[in-house]
């Protein structure tokens, strides 16, 4: 195999060369590894070179990494970048090869070595990087520094603080830095305060160290550093991005940043006004906090830039709920806004509970913008009975949401106009409206509907008549037995489905055990179906009588599956018999809820399927398995040795 994989790492096509590789792989020898490692460095196929790194990355020995560490000297980054990343894949057994790199006099090699360490999550990758930060090239000890930050230990703290209480380069610095601030010890940052003050360089190093100084304080400091960081703001070194961004982590983090410093409104007003989308929501919630008059009077601005997408309206509503708003105010900012502002702050007034002038909405419920329809109409209600007729005639809207936020208004008025049009809404083509004037119907309980319910059942197309029975559920004295057992003799089988479902909501027993005796007699087996999930949801001798009537005389035998999750037949000793007979038929969905069935039976179903269980032939191992772990969940079962 061997020779034949030379034969074909030397062929022009790109195929043949992969088909080598493939074969190296299934030898596992030294020389096929050395190949794999020397055709790497060689290979001007990407693709092939990509399969060749896969299979040394999974051929995880010590050869393996010695072999690939030496194309680290490589004068192609490719090949060096691959055994780079073999070396990585190799995780915890490359380390002793690694080690062996951090003594070489080439700091490029060092270098590479440390970036593999860092990559490698282990135990005794921690040690090597520590060595590492001692290394005189600041480039290796950057990347040692780096590692340690991205490895999240927090053991490297101390080792990362001594570095940087040395002389170090301002780069370095920069680095463990970055480093302390993902470790997250905020003890880390006296040291970082420490370095700020007494670092020297250019105006250019100054703010760069700046800079990063300002994302530490943000992540791990406190309002202790918030002279310091407006005297920086100040000198310049901050910029403004970096200061609102410094105060807004703070405030995230509960931070009061407060408005003691005149330049807090300058800041805040110059960041609404130019900032991009991150600095522009930052100094949003800052103002909200400290100065809300600012907010508002750039809010046309941010909304604007901002607020024209859904998701950039929901980022602005959330600083404007944090400032207060008030119904005035809201108010005032409506006139002359654009449709972008008009959804904002319609949005804001509904989440905020304010109640907007009645007149107002009106209005916008004329908007060419749905969405803005929508919002106006879905908080009318608020404005009281005075918004009964507004709202009545939003019911006749032609988009779909707007009526239904009409309706959900008038429920929760609960004037007169309100149960006629929720009523009317019974026998809408919009199966949504529907649900809607049948859940709003529902909650309000109002007596007395049942006379109306029944004239509309008189009147309207049968294909509604589920709907209408659905809320005559709730009303106590409605004749309920009458109204189901005629819409249980209609001829439209769905329909008849639809009432055996809605049937679970009758609370009179006698009333739900009439119209059950019709349903079990439905020539449909849907409808038959139906009704047993029904059943299942009471108790109760009328309801065993109609189960057991089912489970002699439905022609439809996969219908006993469904008696069988009927929790009210296993009180009686009959559901024994109907177990054990759909144990011995062949059907294994009836076997598994008749196994499951005789667990809820007591000791005498347990011991049934024991014994059961011990007579079945070795050729049954899957009804074997099935009883096995059914008697495992319900108490343990162990088998006889020689079962």
């Amino acid at each position: 195999m061997i020779r034949e994989a030379k034969r074909r790492l030397k062929s022009e096509r790109e195929s043949e060369r992969c088909e080598a590789v493939e074969l190296l792989s299934q030898i596992g020898h030294v020389s096929g590894t050395e190949l794999l490692a020397q055709q790497l460095e060689r290979e001007t196929s990407a693709y092939v070179r990509r399969r060749i790194i896969r299979i040394l990355g999974e051929m995880r020995n010590h050869r393996t990494a010695l072999m690939v560490s030496r194309l680290l000297s490589s004068s192609e980054a490719a090949v060096r970048n691959g055994a780079l990343e073999i070396l990585c894949s190799l995780q915890k057994v490359a380390l002793p090869v690694l080690a062996e790199l951090m003594t070489e006099e080439s700091r490029d090699l060092r270098k590479m070595a440390v970036e593999a360490l860092g990559a490698i999550a282990c135990e005794e990758a921690f040690p090597l990087l520590v060595t590492a930060l001692r290394d005189d090239d600041p480039n290796v000890a950057a990347g040692a520094v780096e590692s340690l930050g991205r490895h999240g230990d927090g053991r490297a703290v101390p080792y990362l603080r001594a570095l940087l209480q040395r002389s170090i380069s301002a780069w370095l610095a920069f680095a463990v830095i970055e480093a302390l601030t993902q470790l997250g010890d905020a003890a880390a940052m006296e040291d970082i305060d420490r370095y700020l003050r007494q670092s020297g360089g250019t105006s250019r190093e100054r703010a760069a160290l700046a800079g990063i100084w300002a994302v530490a304080a943000g992540k791990l400091g406190f309002r202790e550093q918030l002279p310091q960081a407006w005297e920086l703001y100040l000198s310049g070194e901050l910029t403004s991005r970096e200061m609102i961004m410094l105060m807004s982590q703070w405030q995230q983090r509960g931070i009061d940043v407060g408005p003691s410093h005149g330049p807090m409104e300058t800041l805040i007003a110059q960041q609404l006004e130019q900032g991009g989308r991150e600095e522009s929501l930052a100094a949003a919630h800052l103002a909200a906090q400290n100065l809300p008059h600012l907010l508002y009077i750039h809010l046309p601005l941010l909304s604007e830039r901002i607020g024209k997408e859904e998701e950039g309206l929901n980022e602005l509503i959330v600083p404007l709920l944090k400032a207060g708003p008030s119904a005035s105010r809201v108010t005032a900012l409506l006139d002359g806004a654009d449709s972008s502002m008009k959804r904002l702050l319609l949005s804001v007034a509904e989440r905020s509970m304010l109640i907007l002038p009645l007149e107002r909405l009106r209005a916008y419920a004329g908007d060419s913008d749905l969405s803005i329809v929508r919002l106006a109409v879905a908080q009318a209600w608020r404005c009281g009975s005075e918004a009964e007729e507004f709202l009545a005639e939003m019911t006749h809207h032609r988009d779909p949401e707007t009526v239904l936020s009409a309706l959900s208004g008038l429920g929760l008025l609960g004037g007169e106009k309100s149960n006629p049009l929720l009523l009317k809404a019974l026998e809408h083509s919009d199966s949504r409206i529907r649900r809607q004037a049948i859940d709003t119907l529902t909650m309000i309980g109002t007596p007395g509907l049942h006379h109306e319910l029944k004239r509309r059942m008189d009147h309207c197309p049968e294909k509604f008549w589920p709907d209408i029975l659905e809320v005559m559920t709730a009303q106590e004295e409605a004749p309920l037995a009458e109204a189901f057992l005629r819409a249980s003799l209609v001829a439209d089988r769905e329909i008849r489905s639809q009432v055996a479902r809605i049937c679970r909501l009758i609370r009179r027993d006698d009333a739900f055990l009439s119209v059950m005796e019709t349903l079990a007699n439905d020539p449909e087996p849907e409808v038959r179906r139906m009704a047993i999930t029904s059943l299942a949801a009471r108790s109760g001798d009328g309801v065993y009588r109609i189960l057991a009537y089912l489970y002699e005389h439905d022609p439809c035998t996969s219908h006993r599956y469904y008696i069988f999750t009927c929790s009210e037949i296993y009180r009686h000793r009959e559901t024994f018999d109907w177990l054990v007979e759909n144990l011995e038929q062949p059907d294994r969905l009836l076997q598994l809820a008749a196994v499951r069935g005789m667990t809820k039976m007591g000791a005498a179903g347990r011991d049934y399927l024991e014994a059961f269980l011990d007579s079945l032939p070795n050729d049954d191992e899957e009804l074997k398995q099935i009883i096995g772990q059914e008697l495992d969940r319900n108490g343990g079962y162990t088998l006889d040795a020689n079962s």
